[in-house]
């Protein structure tokens, strides 16, 4: 089960108190490059993106992976792997 997480202006953290490292329980991670410095807002036009590009995916493969050529399939398996960075 994954520890809850606090959200304190950008830098993100971990719930740490069952952990008795006080260097690890003090670590923080600053996601504001994944989201090209665009700061919660990025964060969330990347999460929409993200979902909407997922949605578009699904529904047009939904149901159909087995008909799929090879030339159809591997573009499938290269948007996927574009959508996932």
């Amino acid at each position: 089960m994954e520890p809850p997480v606090n959200r304190v202006g950008w830098v993100v953290s971990a719930n740490t108190g069952h952990l008795s490292d006080r260097e690890l329980a003090a670590a923080v991670w600053d996601l504001e490059p994944l989201v090209d410095g665009g700061g919660p807002g990025g964060a969330r036009r990347f999460l929409e993106d993200a979902a909407e590009r997922s949605a578009d995916f699904a529904a047009r493969h939904r149901g159909r992976v087995g008909e799929l050529d090879a030339g159809e399939l591997t573009a499938a398996m290269l948007e996927l792997s574009t959508s996932a960075r």
